[in-house]
């Protein structure tokens, strides 16, 4: 369920998300461009609550896989031929 925008605590500007996330106004406006962030309209003005930053920060991580584990990786639907470190051509 979403918050009040009491529980919310105070919104946030353009500039405030900016400095949060070290950034230009321009990549902020292309976030909100895209739907990559949520934010409140009040009136002409764009407000965004903590959450909507920290949701964002959450949905862009990125996990790091060390080559020393990319031997063992084994995504699905990849034939098998791609996956090993010999070469191999298609069957067919």
């Amino acid at each position: 369920m979403d918050k009040t925008l009491d529980q919310a605590g105070p919104l946030l500007t353009i500039n405030d998300v900016m400095e949060r996330l070290t950034v230009g106004e321009w990549f902020v406006r292309r976030l909100i461009a895209e739907r990559r962030i949520g934010y409140l309209k009040v009136g002409a003005k764009v407000r965004f609550t903590r959450d909507d930053v920290e949701n964002f920060v959450v949905s862009s991580r990125r996990l790091h896989v060390s080559t020393s584990s990319w031997e063992d990786f084994d995504p699905p639907g990849i034939p098998e031929f791609l996956q090993s470190s010999s070469p191999k051509s298609p069957k067919g």
